[in-house]
């Protein structure tokens, strides 16, 4: 059982008066659960009784408080609590065996479901399509003797069936069945359709099941629910090719009820405790029962929905001209959302150091207003100052939707989301609330410590001059982000001049029509992305690199000699681009190539000159493969050297996009072709993975023990949305891989994370589901595109068929295309909420670190495993995760906190800025933090451990430059010098 957190809301929440009911100060079960119902019932016998309590109710409640509404359709029934109170609001009792149960009211309504009926080699009851592929085995099954086989080389969707089965309405049924299949290939269905529309699935489903099975023996469950009656089929489809395994199918009807083990009779007061979570499916309840009890309990509703919050929203400022209030940047804000009720004197924000901060500061106006200005001032405190150059504020301007993304709850149609440049602002009573965004950047100079300062917003209110002041505290911790963090980015933007047809690009909205215009744009979008550590597909957009080449004597024939000659390659341009991001922003992924299976074969030289072996296509000149072989391996070793020689080749990859199954063999060739050079083989190579899978594939899987592309494919990407999902742990180990050794991205197209419409905590934690996925990676196929797709110009309707903002995190510079140049990138708050999350991200990876260190050396390591596991609660599957933002954010400094408290503070890195050699003197001058000594160590020997000697020290007296030098260097040879930073 999770651990209980036992909390006081507080005071400001609710009524304090003497009067106050029960429930007005009730202590706080767990903040896992971000709402609570108030209900009195009272039972008139003990044991266990349905609670007549429908999700329905529970969701109605719970949106009569909030603007993003939860949805009844996707309701959570395994996150629901019942806790017992007294009269005083204390807990009585965790009914731990209260819960959503769900029960059968009715028989299996298959016939011969476990294939222990059959007529020759075929199953019994069920209507064959195709003769001989699905056959009735013995000695393979999951339980009894038998099991059907289906055995395919095909994936025409040919089934055997049974029907017709009537299906009431408003009625909850449950198809079940095991399966295991010889390769985790997108494969075998099992379902459900309408017999008037036998091939295209109607039926409601109302759960979630992997596309991709497991090769052992598993249990599927899918849960629907009708509005209105129909007749349904079920269906077994051969849409795979290879061997499955189908045992056990049952449909049956079912009931969902609120069960409550009553201890005694009597008068009781219940909280109701649920936990929202984002997905595209209900969850099949967990907790089962035979039949639901006879007695039933009717609550009274009493006070309405409460909410947990104590850090995400409180009111800074309460003047009868205006209100300020506090928002995390996990709150989306509208424009008529109230201010929060609770109340602080000061804002505070905490950072680790290396680290950005942003925040929101909502006005709203009872009065005529302007606000000329507002910026974050000076931070101060004992080890320093954090400067006012350090942030910035923006506008957190509203856009407009005219309809609800796939993956929202549902429809709110103005959200904040462009960060515009700060202008001076008009207000009154009637204006809608203005929402400033805050940045305050935390660098790798920052001591620890408590920061202290000032937002100043001035203006006019009501005629007269105004100046207000709003308190700051930051909170720096003692641990820092590495400067090149972890967590890859793979995030478009290469798309900007494409016009998708007929429409404008973006190179057409900012006006750049010159070739330095077009370069000083994209090095615009591509500098805010990077400075929020996520990284467009390739950072060298215009910049590549030059080569020659000579042709072979004979295209198209195999001889001694007979190949392509490449030379005098020039990157020059490429890698002064390269350099500026990789050292600049420390970038760690960067795409090099970009193909897939059906273009693999065939390669573009410069001149434009196409050619490919094996189905060139139109306007390619035929080759051998051969030929092709050594035209790949000569052009990409020559890239892959200059990438070593520069030390960037663990921060590149060569990227795989979709691919059919029919093109694995020319991927398969292509990969062995270039493993099979030293230097070519050190390029990483990314797939992007939908709906058909590499893991398992063997090309001759009569023969073959390990799938063809293990050891071949270096980041594994498969696509991670909230409807469908292609990763799961067993397509690691079902195929003898470990998925927390392979590298893995996610790759997405349609997701809550992604959206305008949804609440700002989807937007964020992304980072964090990957991290309990074993992904290290997120791939996103476009982040700046303004018109076509179904899209218009984001500022006017920002709709896309996967959703609001899907693939614009950007917006242009105005409505309209620029008839002159105009240079400027307005980001969406959720560039900078994700960066938050590849921040978290790095918090996670800091603290399980220590824990395996820790525990190596017998420390105890119970708290810091508690909060990793508190957080892993919070993302159930690959599909679902929890929308608690409060919870979330305590999860995060709790984490942050346990850092503080387990590692030693790291020092800082020794960041040295200039070496000066005079005689017989070397001095080393270093951009110090302050509090902490530097020590120049010196050996004439490098592969001696003990040879190194100290010979100059100082303690940094602020932040800034100092000197080490070494006075004693005389005439030896070679030196070498290392700094080493430690506290003193």
């Amino acid at each position: 059982m999770k651990p209980v957190i036992l909390l006081l809301i507080s005071c400001a929440l609710f009524c304090t008066a003497a009067t106050a009911a029960w429930y007005d100060n009730a202590q706080w079960y767990d903040t896992f659960y971000q709402y609570r119902i108030p209900v009195e019932a009272a039972p008139t016998s003990g044991g266990m009784q349905v609670l007549n309590v429908s999700s329905d109710q529970i969701v109605a409640v719970v949106n009569s408080i909030e603007e993003f509404h939860v949805s009844d359709w996707m309701f959570d029934f395994n996150n629901v609590k019942v806790v017992e109170y007294d009269d005083t609001g204390g807990i009585v009792n965790v009914i731990d065996t209260a819960g959503y149960y769900l029960s059968f009211t009715g028989p299996n309504v298959i016939y011969n479901g476990d294939f222990e009926v059959n007529s020759g080699a075929a199953p019994a009851g069920w209507t064959n399509s195709i003769a001989g592929v699905f056959t009735v085995v013995s000695g393979m099954s999951h339980d009894g003797s038998n099991c059907l086989k289906i055995t395919s080389d095909v994936m025409d969707r040919n089934r055997i069936t049974q029907s017709s089965f009537a299906v009431a309405a408003d009625t909850y049924y449950l198809l079940s069945w095991w399966s295991k299949r010889a390769a985790n290939t997108y494969g075998v269905a099992v379902g459900l359709t309408d017999v008037l529309d036998s091939w295209n699935k109607s039926v409601n489903y109302k759960s979630y099941t992997p596309s991709l099975k497991s090769k052992y023996w598993t249990q599927y469950e899918i849960m629907f629910h009708e509005d209105s009656p129909i007749n349904i089929q079920a269906n077994i489809e051969r849409t795979l090719t290879g061997t499955d395994y189908i045992d056990d199918v049952s449909i049956k009807q079912a009931r969902i009820d609120l069960l409550l083990d009553v201890d005694a009779p009597g008068p009781k007061k219940y909280m109701i405790y649920y936990q929202p979570t984002q997905s595209d499916f209900s969850v099949v309840p967990e907790k089962r029962i035979g039949a639901a009890p006879a007695t039933t309990i009717t609550p009274s509703f009493i006070g309405g929905a409460q909410k947990y919050e104590s850090k995400v929203k409180y009111s800074v400022v309460q003047d009868p001209d205006y209100d300020i209030w506090f928002a995390e940047t996990v709150q989306k804000i509208t424009p008529a959302m109230a201010p929060p009720s609770l109340s602080k004197p000061v804002v505070s924000i905490k950072s680790a150091i290396n680290e950005k901060q942003s925040f929101q500061l909502v006005v709203k106006a009872k009065n005529n207003m302007t606000i000329d200005t507002a910026a974050l001032g000076n931070l101060t405190s004992g080890a320093g100052t954090i400067g006012a150059d350090k942030s910035y504020v923006k506008i957190l301007s509203y856009v407009s939707m005219t309809r609800k993304s796939p993956n929202a709850h549902n429809f709110v149609p103005r959200v904040g989301d462009m960060l515009e440049a700060f202008a001076a602002q008009n207000l009154s009573a009637a204006s809608e609330n203005l929402a400033l965004w805050f940045t305050v950047a935390v660098d790798t100079g920052v001591g620890p410590g408590l920061y202290s300062g000032n937002v100043e917003i001035s203006g006019t209110v009501g005629g007269s001059p105004f100046t207000k002041s709003i308190p700051v505290e930051l909170t720096v911790h003692q641990f820092a982000i590495p400067e090149r963090v972890a967590f890859r980015t793979s995030h478009g933007g290469q798309h900007f001049a494409i016009r998708y047809s007929g429409s404008n690009s973006v190179f057409d909205f900012h006006g750049a029509t010159t070739t330095g215009d077009q370069a000083a744009v994209v090095r615009g979008y591509y500098d805010e992305m990077c400075a929020n550590r996520v990284y467009p597909f390739f950072v060298t957009y215009g910049q590549g690199y030059t080569y020659s080449w000579n042709p072979p004597a004979q295209y198209g024939v195999d001889a001694p000699g007979n190949f392509f000659y490449l030379y005098d390659f020039d990157f020059t341009d490429y890698n002064a681009n390269l350099a500026y991001y990789m050292d600049t922003y420390k970038v760690n992924s960067v795409g090099i190539g970009h193909t897939n299976g059906d273009q693999i074969t065939r390669f573009t030289l410069s001149g434009n000159f196409r050619v490919a072996w094996d189905n060139p296509g139109t306007g390619f000149t035929d080759i051998t493969m051969l030929q092709f072989d050594n035209l790949i391996l000569d052009y990409w070793r020559e890239v892959a050297i200059n990438l070593i020689i520069n030390g960037w080749i663990d921060h590149v990859y060569y990227s795989i996009d979709e691919s059919s199954i029919a093109s694995y063999p020319h991927v398969r060739h292509v990969l062995e072709v270039l493993q099979s050079d030293y230097f070519t083989a050190q390029i990483p190579i990314q797939w992007d993975i939908d709906k058909v899978t590499p893991y398992g594939w063997k090309e001759y899987p009569d023969t073959q023990t390990e799938p063809s592309f293990k050891g071949l494919v270096d980041i594994w990407t498969p696509e991670n949305n909230d409807g469908y999902n292609f990763y799961e742990d067993y397509y690691f180990t079902d195929n003898n891989m470990d998925p927390a050794v392979e590298e893995n991205w996610c790759y997405y197209t349609e997701s809550a994370h992604l959206i305008i419409d949804t609440q700002g905590i989807n937007n964020r934690t992304l980072p964090m589901k990957n991290f309990f996925m074993n992904s290290n990676g997120f791939l996103m196929w476009g982040s700046a595109i303004y018109e076509g797709l179904g899209m218009i110009n984001p500022r006017i309707d920002p709709w896309t068929s996967h959703g609001n903002g899907n693939v614009a995190y950007f917006y242009p510079p105005q409505d309209t295309p620029c008839t002159t140049p105009n240079f400027t990138v307005t980001p969406s708050c959720r560039l900078e909420t994700f960066r938050e999350g590849i921040e978290d991200y790095e918090y996670m990876l800091i603290l399980s670190d220590w824990i395996d260190t820790a525990s190596a050396n017998g420390v105890d390591t119970t708290t810091a495993v508690s909060l990793i596991n508190q957080m892993h609660d919070m993302f159930q599957t690959p599909v679902r995760y929890s929308t608690n933002d409060e919870h979330y954010l305590w999860l995060i400094d709790s984490i942050a906190g346990a850092i503080d408290n387990f590692i030693s503070p790291q020092s800082p890195v020794a960041e040295i800025t200039d070496i000066v050699f005079n005689g017989g003197n070397v001095t080393v001058t270093i951009n110090a933090v302050d509090g902490y000594q530097y020590d120049l160590l010196r050996t004439f020997d490098i592969t001696q451990s003990s040879g190194w000697v100290v010979v100059d020290s100082a303690v940094a007296v602020g932040a800034g430059p100092i000197n080490l030098t070494d006075n004693s260097l005389g005439g030896a040879g070679n030196a070498f010098y290392l700094v080493q930073t430690t506290l003193p």
